[in-house]
């Protein structure tokens, strides 16, 4: 079994104004799960930089993507299901 998270952290917003901070932070918990609690983690908006993915500081999640993140954590489309699934959102 598998101990997985989705950290979403999102700084660019169709009608408000853009904060700075929100991925940086995002990046740096996905980073601490990843290494001091043994998570698999998914990012939104995820980008590849120097081959790693990492907290996209530009991207925009639209509901939908959202939600089909979600739900493949909690209910995701394959028998391994995780042992632990733990969420994160930082705006």
């Amino acid at each position: 079994m598998s101990r997985d998270a989705l950290v979403i952290g999102i700084n660019e917003y169709t009608n408000l104004n853009d904060l700075n901070k929100p991925a940086n932070d995002a990046e740096a918990i996905a980073q601490l799960l990843e290494t001091k609690g043994d998570f698999r983690v998914k990012r939104l908006p995820c980008v590849e930089k120097e081959g790693k993915l990492c907290i996209d500081h530009s991207g925009i999640v639209g509901f939908e993507q959202l939600q089909q993140a979600i739900v493949q954590l909690f209910n995701p489309e394959t028998d391994n299901l995780p042992e632990t699934a733990f969420e994160v959102l930082v705006f």
